[in-house]
């Protein structure tokens, strides 16, 4: 009996903590997530130097650069097309997985898959606890792709959008740039730090970031905290909200990610200071320092 049509696949990798575009730093840090590699389950032998950063040859720590994998010989390059969607093992006893980007296969030459570029979705929308037999009908096992016809690519896709919905203050299936919400101002303190702020348009906001540095500093929370940091960011507003009394539009745009210590520092003073002149004063200060 020959399989059904193929219309995706999903590919398993191991977890990357520099977005699968260079080797891993500050191994020690994301060690839960890392333990693939550094229990040697897969075929690679990590060479971590005193520095705490990886130095081993990982297959797939360019994937995000280079769109490409190279696959075992068993591989049917008939059936690869479509959809994408990658994955890592989660360290839990049922094997679960988390999604963490999608792409599409763009041509296959040999044993050499290459994808349209692409790259990981912020954390915020990575999809966790993907149990594989509740949309391939089995258990992962062994192998590190699996193929999708077109039933099983629905149940995935189904899968990602219950998840986020579920983890979503509110539904938020597609947001522009542009798309507007309204904040309304609410007495609890007197600064603006205190200032609520609609849920929808922070998770809105942070859905368009390619990653969680500070615009201001560059300060990485992922990178200090492990995975404590993931996804951490705060929202400051171009327009200062302070003052606000009535009803007011706030567009996606309107923001921009700023770490803690920036954020204070923007409203050190009596008047909000723009974030633009404070990156400066950071850079300058930078190179007094040199």
């Amino acid at each position: 009996m020959s399989p059904k049509p193929t219309v995706g696949m999903i590919f398993k990798v191991p977890f990357n903590n520099q977005g699968w575009s260079g080797r891993c730093k500050n191994v020690q840090v994301n060690r839960r997530k890392l333990f693939f590699c550094l229990e040697r389950r897969i075929n690679v032998k990590p060479q971590i130097g005193s520095d705490g950063h990886c130095n081993g040859n990982c297959w797939d720590s360019r994937l995000c650069r280079d769109y490409t994998l190279k696959l075992d010989q068993n591989f049917d390059t008939t059936r690869a097309k479509g959809k994408v969607y990658f994955v890592f093992r989660d360290r839990d006893e049922n094997k679960s997985l988390t999604i963490w980007g999608s792409s599409r296969v763009c041509s296959v030459d040999g044993k050499e898959i290459r994808f349209t570029e692409f790259r990981p979705w912020p954390t915020i929308r990575w999809v966790s606890r993907f149990n594989p037999k509740s949309t391939l009908g089995t258990q992962w096992g062994q192998g590190m792709y699996r193929y999708l016809d077109a039933p099983q690519l629905r149940k995935l896709k189904a899968f990602i959008s219950n998840r986020r919905q579920k983890s979503s203050p509110e539904p938020v299936d597609s947001v522009e740039p542009d798309a507007t919400y309204t904040e309304r101002r609410r007495i609890l303190m007197k600064k603006h730090l205190a200032t609520e702020r609609s849920a929808k348009l922070v998770w809105a906001f942070k859905r368009t970031l390619d990653d969680f540095k500070c615009r201001v500093c560059g300060f990485d929370f992922r990178q200090m905290y492990g995975e404590l940091g993931v996804g951490f960011i705060e929202a400051h507003h171009n327009k200062p909200l302070a003052g606000i009394r009535k009803v007011r539009v706030t567009r996606v745009r309107d923001l921009v990610a700023v770490c803690s210590n920036c954020h204070r520092m923007i409203h050190h003073q009596s008047r909000c200071m723009d974030w633009k002149k404070l990156k400066e004063t950071v850079r300058r200060q930078r190179g007094r320092q040199r």
